[in-house]
């Protein structure tokens, strides 16, 4: 199967997809549990695209600077709580899913490249190659661990609009447009795949109050919320 090259276009996917192997084992572990329990629908599956509606948070909106505070432990403080902690959540889905696109898509134009890898025999041997196509298929694993484990956490936490993961004919992955979208009495939270999130609490826009870091290390902020990956 021969992969397209990818192409990264905005600072966050060169961060998240210069994670190191171990790195890339760390988040599979952490993973793993949400992709056992996902079962087959959390397998990675192209899409159609849908439009992408306005938040029904949206409506909601006030201006941010007026948020008030609340007594801790009061259900608006809790409704606070479940809204900034849904947002981060669904960063988190975001950033995995673009973790493993990376990933897998540079392990296999590797794997790809003969003309790399007859150098590398030459230079180191047949077991130098071996250990080469083995430890990228692992990477390929783990990619595929940590793409099916954020499709899995979607689906199961919130309602997708629009197309999260799709499949190109090379066999390689691309992430599309998409919002993940949840809410219940009192708050709602609306996440687009650039990471620009609108999170209502009580009637408020509490979206200043997100945890701006990544697991990664950068903020969100910073980065422009940008996390275009194409094939």
């Amino acid at each position: 199967m021969v992969f397209a090259r990818v192409e990264r276009r905005s600072v966050m996917v060169d961060a998240i997809g210069a994670t190191s192997l171990l790195a890339l084992k760390a988040r599979m572990v952490g993973l793993s549990a949400a992709t056992a329990e996902a079962g087959p629908s959390s397998a990675v599956t192209p899409a159609n695209t849908a439009p992408i509606p306005p938040s029904p948070a949206t409506k909601h909106s006030t201006s941010a600077s007026a948020t008030p505070s609340y007594p801790r432990g009061s259900v608006e403080s809790e409704n606070v709580q479940m809204a900034t902690g849904m947002a981060k959540a669904a960063r988190t889905n975001i950033e995995t899913l673009n973790i493993g696109v990376s990933s897998y898509n540079g392990a296999t134009r590797l794997l790809a490249d003969k003309n790399y890898i007859e150098d590398l025999r030459a230079r180191g041997g047949d077991k130098v190659v071996d250990l080469f196509i083995r430890s990228h298929q692992q990477i390929q694993r783990g990619a595929m661990m940590l793409m099916n484990g954020a499709s899995g956490k979607m689906a199961q936490e919130f309602t997708i609009t629009g197309t999260p993961l799709s499949k190109a004919d090379d066999g390689s992955f691309k992430v599309g447009d998409y919002v993940q979208s949840t809410g219940g009495e009192g708050w709602s939270v609306s996440v687009k795949s650039d990471g620009k999130a609108l999170t209502i609490a009580n009637g408020v826009d509490v979206s200043t109050q997100i945890d701006d870091s990544s697991s990664s290390g950068f903020k969100w902020s910073a980065l422009g919320q940008s996390v275009n990956i194409e094939a």
